[in-house]
């Protein structure tokens, strides 16, 4: 993703925890092996500053509670790091990343890559680019 390594940055530098919630139902789907995503989250973080992935490896057909739009994954993350979920953002590609925000009451910003799919209903704000959404939220925390 174009500029993700200093998107990331400027969020750490203005204080803020930056956690990945991911889908990644190949785990389940036995097309791709835990390790070889695991070794591409490892990537991830080495690269960026982001502080910590939380990833649903389930098949689109579980009945987990942690894939996304279900807001498992959130909710763990808030307790694994003590982040208020009221007062986070939860930026996303996809309707299910924004439903699984606005299920815990996270402030929602979606990016449009004007997918072939159904745009999520409502989210807080819309924007093309990561840089973007960075902007959006550097804006929304800095406001009187």
């Amino acid at each position: 993703m174009p500029l993700a390594v200093d998107s990331v940055k400027r969020l750490k530098n203005s204080g803020f925890i930056v956690v990945v919630v991911t889908n990644q139902p190949d785990i389940g789907n036995e097309l791709v092996s835990r390790s070889v995503v695991d070794s591409m989250n490892d990537r991830l973080q080495s690269r960026t500053a982001v502080d910590y992935i939380e990833m649903c490896p389930h098949r689109q057909d579980e009945a987990c509670s942690c894939r996304k739009p279900k807001p498992g994954m959130l909710i763990k993350a808030s307790q694994r790091h003590d982040i208020d979920l009221k007062r986070s953002f939860i930026v996303g590609d996809r309707a299910s990343d924004i439903a699984a925000g606005e299920a815990v009451g996270c402030q929602t910003v979606f990016i449009d890559r004007r997918y072939n799919e159904c745009p999520p209903r409502a989210p807080g704000a819309i924007v093309r680019s990561l840089p973007a959404a960075v902007d959006f939220i550097l804006h929304q925390t800095t406001e009187p």
